[in-house]
């Protein structure tokens, strides 16, 4: 029987980085879970070799990066909300053609350019409030996956976007975080929103928040022994 700290070892080595995690994980799943991976589950407006663009809600929409086909200009998720007097774009770019891809949709969709752009790993030391007339975005600091990530709510519309607190259909990356913060915040996170809320993951298709799969059994033998190795510190 393979010992924990071989188990966690192994884990731990498959983790080097979104981009070397996201293709790791996909070549040793079959095609079909795969195509699961980033299958839409709400209307498709936009489509590129990279990614999608998803309408999710009034004047809002999700960029869901499709990267297994090769084609990484986009890699993360993100996303468009726009209001009355500003646009706010969550960044999900690899390349600055994603950047710019991103910006004429917004063009194309609202008439008008972004006003804000929020990166997931963007430091914020305290809530932030994007006041875009008829609506408000919310900035809201936490740590776990890296020491500084961003969830960013709307709640009026019912849409969080999680950064990659939450990987949606695939186990996260875990070569930066801090195990028992992370899943002590993607907990608290699902506690914030409501059983109708959207969810845009860091990676993978739009979900409810009823699909979030964090409670897996090895993510949480993974936390369990990080509790252990910080007990043995002291």
């Amino acid at each position: 029987m393979e010992s924990s700290r071989a188990s966690r070892r192994a884990f731990l080595l498959s983790a080097t980085g979104c981009v070397a995690h996201v293709l790791f994980s996909a070549a040793c799943a079959p095609r079909s879970t795969r195509a699961r991976w980033t299958a839409p589950s709400t209307p498709t407006v936009r489509t590129a070799p990279f990614a999608r663009l998803d309408a999710i809600g009034a004047g809002a929409w999700a960029l869901v990066s499709t990267p297994l086909g090769g084609d990484r200009t986009t890699f993360a998720n993100g996303g468009i909300i726009a209001g009355r007097t500003g646009v706010v774009v969550v960044e999900g770019f690899y390349r600055d053609a994603g950047a710019a891809w991103l910006a004429q949709q917004v063009r194309e969709l609202t008439g008008r350019w972004p006003t804000h752009v929020v990166r997931p790993k963007l430091r914020v030391t305290a809530p932030t409030r994007i006041d875009l007339g008829d609506r408000v975005v919310t900035l809201d600091p936490v740590h776990g996956h890296t020491s500084s990530d961003l969830i960013v709510h709307d709640q009026d519309a019912a849409i969080t976007f999680s950064g990659d607190l939450v990987w949606n259909g695939m186990l996260p990356n875990y070569v930066d975080a801090q195990p028992i913060a992370l899943h002590a915040q993607v907990d608290r996170l699902v506690s914030m929103v409501s059983k109708r809320q959207l969810l845009v993951p860091g990676h993978g298709a739009v979900k409810s928040t009823p699909c979030v799969n964090h409670r897996d059994p090895l993510l949480k033998q993974r936390v369990r022994d990080a509790a252990e190795a910080e007990e043995r510190r002291f």
